[in-house]
């Protein structure tokens, strides 16, 4: 049984890693993809004004998409 780590694998085989740049440094969201984190964010306020702009309607929306 062979394993497939091995500490002489070449970098094709290695798992790809983001540049600091891209990841958040300090504060709650620490190491974590900045892109993500806005829109993850972004999504939970638009869902949080969509069903307090018009409760009815975000009711059979999500109602429908239950069934």
């Amino acid at each position: 049984m062979s394993s497939r780590h091995s500490a002489t694998a070449d970098a094709s085989t290695t798992p790809r890693t983001y540049p600091d740049a891209v990841l958040a440094q300090r504060g709650f969201f620490r190491h974590m993809h900045k892109g993500m984190t806005i829109t993850s964010a972004l999504l939970v306020l638009a869902f949080a004004l969509f069903t307090g702009i018009d409760p009815a309607f975000s009711g059979s929306v999500f109602g429908t998409a239950r069934e």
